[in-house]
């Protein structure tokens, strides 16, 4: 989480992103958006977007992690929520097209351009915050798996969902949460191997200190 003075103003309201700032995160969200482009439809299309309108979505999710900070006492938000925010603001001001005869010859029509970058966007979340959330548990000498809950007939219930209905930021968080589903399995059971190198160094860290108790001393 930035620091809370680069966000608010001695008056207690919002500050505005500074220039270096703001085109840092424009960037960071076209490329991101670029990726799911050439991920979807190559070079057969071009797409193009105001830029207006993409500073307003990456201050308004900027704007959102401020919230979170000060309404749910968390610093920062995770892959997931941020995911989200982009997607529904994608999905609500539709700052991507393309030409039309571009469109029909890929046979797409135009609001599916602003519908599947914001899937592609969504997936990609999920699967970085499932990453994060299993070398997280490995770094801290957990043995976690993860599962992303997806398949054909769910990403085609998204994709109509993120067309015809009018979701919330908050429902597609929850949404997104709840696609993923963890499992932590005890280190007997899950095997040391599976630890990376900074697992097995707490993993071992916490050995130690068990030992160290008392129950334990006559072994």
């Amino acid at each position: 989480m930035e620091n809370i003075s680069e966000l608010i103003d001695g008056n207690h309201k919002y500050k505005k992103a500074p220039d270096d700032e703001l085109c840092k995160l424009c960037v960071e969200f076209l490329k991101r958006c670029g990726e799911a482009k050439v991920k979807i439809w190559g070079d057969t299309i071009g797409i193009s977007a105001p830029m207006a309108v993409i500073i307003k979505i990456v201050d308004l999710v900027r704007r959102r992690r401020l919230y979170f900070h000060v309404y749910h006492d968390t610093n920062g938000i995770n892959e997931i929520k941020e995911a989200a925010l982009h997607v529904f603001w994608i999905l609500k001001l539709q700052p991507f097209c393309a030409e039309r005869d571009a469109l029909a010859a890929v046979g797409e029509e135009e609001y599916s351009i602003n519908t599947k970058i914001a899937l592609s966007f969504f997936l990609r979340g999920l699967d970085f915050y499932a990453k994060e959330m299993v070398k997280n548990a490995n770094d801290s000498g957990k043995a976690q798996t993860c599962k992303i809950n997806l398949n054909e007939s769910t990403i085609q219930n998204l994709y109509h969902s993120f067309c015809f209905q009018d979701l919330s930021k908050e429902a597609l968080m929850v949404m997104g949460e709840s696609l993923i589903s963890f499992e932590e399995k005890d280190i007997a059971i899950a095997g040391y191997s599976n630890l990376n190198a900074k697992g097995k160094e707490k993993l071992e860290e916490r050995l130690q200190e068990l030992l160290r108790l008392p129950e334990y001393t006559n072994l």
